[in-house]
């Protein structure tokens, strides 16, 4: 009735004198956004740019901030119906949000709050030889400080009593998920070039990181994509191997980073409406870490006092990088790097331009070229220059780098026990796809500052037949004329594998290695083990043990050296969290990965999951799940059902975003439920409705039909009476049936 009032009260205004503005009813993609009409001019329609986006239109960034955006502006067909008094709009399938197609996980917008707390993940390792011991503590200990993660590492040594301790690094990182950067300070690592070393700086460090803006991908793609008019499935084939399906629905689509492979990609995307239509085209691109689509850039800034020894705690001078690299277009990517610094007598800068082009299918080269000037004026050059190409089937690369005997650069500041002037490589790779065998040939050439060089050309080949593979490899040094030659087989049996090899090299002679390798089960624990020998003139047995100890790696192994005394070597990783919620086991060394802290309160033996390591809550209610992926949405389950019968959980799951190598705070909020229900019973019968039932608690109830008793303060035992007789009930904790027992 209210629509045709409305259609009568359109047709009043519009037909008369056919005003430029009309009552309807505006219908997109045929469903009304409204149930009241609109003055529009169906000749002029135009809408806020934030209507036509939540009717599902991509808005152009040119008309993004306008008040009102025509129609025809957009491409979007109207029709108007003036007898039914609507403007019905059709959404192209070009304007359409794009989906993306292959696994493409986004960041999320914010992390969860961190507990407060340390996890350390550790490494023992002691050997036992002669009457040397020798025992050694590694650490990697991160705590959420800030809104990041602070993490020191560091190992404890102790040599036949005398002990040291030797701090690694101590680094505080906080990602910023908005501006898809991330700060560090402290420790910080100045990034290799290609030209330049790394260097350790007490500093700061701020630019994109790879993980933010590619999340991970580790590739740039050139943007591929499609227009799909209706729903329909889309395959993606990449050298003839399936790397992602999906559905797609009406609009435009691309492919994620993750369907690419290092190297050539030969791409062919079918897609298939539900009509039965079928569509396909194909492209070729080349990918590289150092290649970046079309736009995209990467910078970073790094500053601070130089380290000069690693495990020292020293620092002298000052450093500074700067780098940048931009996406010229998909198959050219340039970058440039600086650097100064000076620590006592020694100071420089240079400067370093980098240039990595794609070939197509013919592959990829890049060519660095850097200058710098010392301090006192002596100048020096360095370039690079490599190729390479990457295939289903073969692969080749090759590279040259030579450094001035003047040239400057920051990883000089620090005490390196060699550095070389001088670089070259070639390698040829062959591996038919789906072929029994492989062979690679290599070459290198490289030049030390102090005079030394290595030049060798290497050759290995493996062939596999059935449960055996056989390999076969040699090394000749050029300078030296000396031969390296190894033979060996691997054989794999229903319970194992034996390896056996045959090896002769200079200045040791020849050799027979035999190892036999298998597992079984001891105590309910999976058990690895290896025993073996080598014959040789220094000929050794040993036997070693793999397995797990309250979720850490256990390793013992026993070696016996001609004429020398018994080795035993034993090492144990693994992980613990101290802060709220007491000790926790980390079941695992993982200083790489994130985890979550887990409370449901005051419960304890609570089965929780969150990833591959089910865990148990303590005594005060915590568990720790570790083995999670930083800035990735996980679920964490406990289980309800072992929650007693007066607590209750609205949701027994949820998920968190944990920091990058940090951890996640996750509380399950129990309410205390009280009221019990009982069904009382006389004999056969159910105790009749109306009879008055007083607790031991003194709460006194009415009982209801089929003998239903509800009280909110249940006791042990309660009184029925009922014209005249009285009974004693004995309530059972968890509700149920009660027998009237007079």
């Amino acid at each position: 009735m209210k629509r045709s009032a409305w259609l009568l009260l359109a047709l009043l205004l519009a037909f008369p004198a056919w005003a430029e503005e009309t009552l309807v009813l505006v219908v997109v993609d045929g469903k009304p956004v409204s149930e009241e009409p609109r003055m529009l001019d169906p000749e002029a329609l135009a809408f806020t740019p934030t209507e036509w986006h939540a009717w599902g239109v991509v808005v152009p960034k040119v008309l993004r901030s306008r008040h009102q955006v025509l129609a025809q502006e957009l491409g979007v067909a109207v029709e108007y119906d003036a007898l039914a008094a609507e403007v019905r709009i059709v959404i192209p399938a070009s304007l359409r949000p794009g989906k993306k197609l292959g696994y493409a996980p986004q960041l999320p917008e914010a992390v969860s709050p961190a507990p407060k707390g340390v996890m350390v993940d550790y490494d023992v390792a002691a050997v036992v030889h002669g009457d040397t011991r020798r025992l050694s503590l590694g650490h990697v200990a991160r705590s959420g400080v800030a809104g990041g993660v602070l993490t020191t590492t560091g190992q404890a040594n102790w040599v036949d009593g005398q002990g040291e301790y030797i701090r690694g690094t101590t680094t505080w990182q906080r990602d910023n998920l908005k501006s898809r950067t991330s700060l560090q300070l402290g420790d910080v690592g100045v990034a290799s070039n290609g030209l330049n070393n790394p260097t350790v700086l007490g500093g700061v460090r701020v630019g994109t990181d790879r993980r933010l803006t590619r999340y991970g991908g580790g590739y740039d793609i050139p943007l591929i994509g499609g227009l799909a008019d209706t729903r329909s499935t889309a395959e993606v084939l990449v050298n003839e191997h399936q790397r992602a399906t999906g559905q797609v629905p009406p609009g435009p689509y691309e492919l994620s980073p993750g369907i690419a492979v290092p190297g050539l990609n030969h791409l062919e995307v079918i897609q298939r409406d539900e009509f039965g239509r079928e569509q396909s085209f194909s492209r070729s691109f080349y990918t590289h870490p150092d290649l970046l689509r079309q736009g995209n850039k990467e910078w970073d800034v790094a500053a601070g006092a130089v380290r000069t020894n690693p495990t020292e705690d020293h620092y002298d001078g000052w450093a500074v990088q700067g780098s940048g690299r931009l996406g010229v277009f998909d198959r050219w990517t340039v970058g440039a790097t600086t650097q100064a610094g000076k620590a006592g007598e020694e100071g420089g800068r240079n400067l370093t331009l980098q240039n990595t082009v794609s070939l197509g299918e013919a592959g990829l080269v890049q060519a660095d070229v850097s200058a710098s000037q010392h301090d006192d004026g002596a100048r020096g050059t360095a370039y690079r220059v490599a190729y390479e190409r990457r295939s289903p089937n073969w692969s080749v690369s090759a590279s040259h780098l030579r450094k001035s005997d003047d040239y400057w650069e920051i990883s000089q500041l620090q005490d390196s026990p060699f550095r070389f002037q001088s670089q070259t490589t070639a390698a040829l790779a062959i591996h038919p796809k789906g072929g029994p065998w492989r062979a690679t040939f290599s070459y290198s050439d490289i030049r030390y500052n102090d005079d030394r060089r290595l030049q060798q050309v290497a050759a290995m080949a493996s062939l596999r037949k059935q449960r055996a593979t056989w390999l076969v490899g040699g090394i000749h040094d050029l300078r030296t004329g000396d031969n390296q030659l190894f033979l060996g087989v691997q054989l794999r049996t229903d319970r194992g594998n034996v390896m056996a090899t045959a090896k002769a090299a200079p200045n040791v002679g020849p050799s027979l290695d035999a190892v036999y390798s298998g597992r079984t089960e001891l105590a309910g624990r999976d058990v690895r083990y290896q025993v073996g020998g080598t014959l040789a003139s220094s000929s050794q047995v040993y036997a070693r043990v793999d397995t797990k100890v309250a979720g850490g790696d256990l390793t013992l192994d026993a070696r016996q050296h001609r004429g020398q005394p018994l080795l035993l070597h034993g090492r144990y990783a693994n992980s613990v969290w101290v802060g709220e919620g007491g000790v926790l086991n980390g079941r695992g060394y993982n200083p790489m990965g994130s985890f979550a802290l887990v409370e449901v309160p005051a419960q304890a033996g609570i089965d929780v999951r969150g990833s591959t390591r089910p865990t148990t809550t303590n005594r005060k209610g915590y568990a720790l799940v570790s083995g999670l992926n930083g800035l990735t949405p996980s679920t964490v389950v406990m289980d309800a059902n072992q929650l007693p019968i007066d607590q209750q959980i609205e949701d027994s799951q949820q998920t968190v975003v944990p920091l990058r190598k940090g951890g996640a705070k996750v509380v399950f909020p129990l309410t205390t439920q009280t009221a019990r229900q009982w069904e009382v019973r006389m004999g056969e019968t159910y105790a009749p409705e109306g009879a008055r039932v007083v607790s031991d608690q003194g709460e006194v109830f009415l009982l209801g039909a089929r003998g239903v008793l509800v009280l909110k303060q249940p006791g042990t035992t309660a009184t029925l009476e009922h014209e005249g007789t009285n009974c004693e009930l004995v309530l059972p904790k968890e509700g149920g049936i009660v027998v009237c027992q007079p």
